[in-house]
């Protein structure tokens, strides 16, 4: 059983694993603060942290690794718990909406020519967050491409519809499932839509 959710995670731990004990045996054979055994136990502990936090936010199995859906780049990063809930395509990435641990989630997949790389939270760029008689709306940018993605959040009970003058189709998440007091509405949008609005 993986207690750390996602083999994103786990491979993290086992690396971080491995660079502490290197890093201890190293600097013990090297004889580096044998006599000040605390600061051998500092500098280990100091290069274990960095390294630790590093390799958190640099997804090194992109080099290696290409996913043959967003579903499965999905969850190598979220865990095998986690559910898919929506995909909305986009030209440079997807935006897959899930379910982990009962809260919704919503991770940008980048599109190369043969498949799905690991997205990462910090991937999408906030363009936009405002909020209106109980509805909040976030528009995301996938770094600096035309992928714009609108989210829409309405604090309702009932059935709730969001339109735009545009046509848009957005396409309800979650909703009675997660949370029955609240829907979720998502779409993929054209630039020149989200100009329009910024």
């Amino acid at each position: 059983m993986n207690v750390y959710g996602s083999v994103y995670d786990l491979v993290r731990a086992a690396m971080s694993a491995v660079v502490f004990i290197v890093a201890f045996l190293a600097m013990k054979k090297l004889k580096l603060f044998t006599e000040r055994k605390k600061m051998l136990i500092v500098a280990t502990l100091v290069i274990w942290l960095v390294f630790s936090l590093s390799v958190e936010f640099i997804p090194f199995e992109n080099l290696f690794i290409t996913f043959k859906s967003p579903e499965a780049a999905y969850h190598y990063y979220c865990g095998a718990k986690s559910s898919v809930e929506l995909i909305v395509e986009g030209e440079d990435c997807d935006l897959i909406v899930g379910e982990k641990k009962g809260s919704l989630t919503e991770l940008l997949i980048p599109k190369i020519s043969d498949g799905w790389k690991i997205g990462l939270y910090t991937n999408k760029k906030l363009k936009y967050y405002g909020s209106f008689d109980g509805v909040l709306i976030r528009v995301y940018q996938f770094k600096n491409s035309n992928d714009y993605y609108i989210l829409v959040h309405a604090s309702a009970r009932g059935e709730v519809t969001i339109a735009d003058s545009y046509g848009t189709e957005f396409y309800p998440v979650g909703g009675a499932r997660l949370q029955p007091e609240k829907s979720f509405f998502i779409t993929a949008t054209l630039p020149i839509l989200i100009h329009s609005i910024l």
